[in-house]
């Protein structure tokens, strides 16, 4: 697939992310014009692997999620972004979706409609892998705001679930990102428990009730 015909950054934090990087800058290479790693001190193959894509690869201490993905974004050069998790891919037809909707708004101002000038940021479905299967078809796939132009968007600076705002309108767009998740039981126990510290020194306590039954019993409904 050939890149858009705009420039357009890919951006990814990591941390000792070898064994799902590749996937994700796999997909990035596909659509953007150049990628940004800014990585939290890796000691396994993740710049090696970074920089045979092409990567600009970056270090820097670990300042919080939200914290470090805005500065990643700022290392970038283009205006508008495609940010993923180091274990999130764009599967083809978001790779073309983003590849068709973006060089429109590149046109001149004179030449766009103003509601397409508004546009600030697009929305994919992410699709979960998590244990050893995909979630149902006919489950629920929450959206998530990823491709977005920068001059008109910041981070939520929250502490865990850290999002992109952005001023403008969204629009939706066809596909998915993957989402490789927790492969075992003890990876999403390990991660509710980072989260919940995290939380917790936010003064947003996660609440336990709820925490329990989505990982006890949504995932009959995801996966059967």
């Amino acid at each position: 697939m050939s890149a858009p015909n705009c420039p357009i950054a890919g951006v990814v934090t990591t941390f000792n992310n070898a064994q799902t990087l590749k996937p994700c800058l796999a997909s990035l290479k596909a659509i953007c014009s150049e990628i940004v790693v800014l990585d939290s001190g890796s000691t396994d193959r993740t710049r090696e692997i970074a920089e045979s894509f092409g990567a600009r690869f970056y270090v820097q201490a670990f300042a919080g999620y939200s914290a470090q993905k805005a500065a990643a974004i700022a290392l970038a050069s283009a205006d508008w972004i495609v940010l993923l998790d180091s274990d999130e891919a764009l599967d083809d037809i978001a790779q073309q979706a983003i590849c068709t909707a973006l060089p429109t708004l590149t046109l001149t101002a004179l030449t766009l409609a103003p509601e397409t000038l508004a546009i600030a940021g697009f929305r994919l479905k992410r699709r979960e892998l998590i244990f050893w299967r995909y979630q149902h078809i006919f489950s629920k796939h929450n959206r998530f705001l990823r491709v977005f132009d920068r001059r008109k968007a910041r981070m939520s600076g929250h502490a865990v679930h850290e999002s992109v705002l952005v001023t403008g309108k969204i629009v939706d767009l066809a596909g998915y990102i993957i989402h490789e998740g927790d492969r075992s039981i003890e990876q999403k126990l390990t991660k509710l428990n980072q989260y919940s510290s995290l939380a917790a020194l936010a003064k947003r306590p996660l609440p336990g009730f709820a925490g329990a039954f989505r990982l006890t019993l949504y995932p009959v409904w995801y996966f059967f």
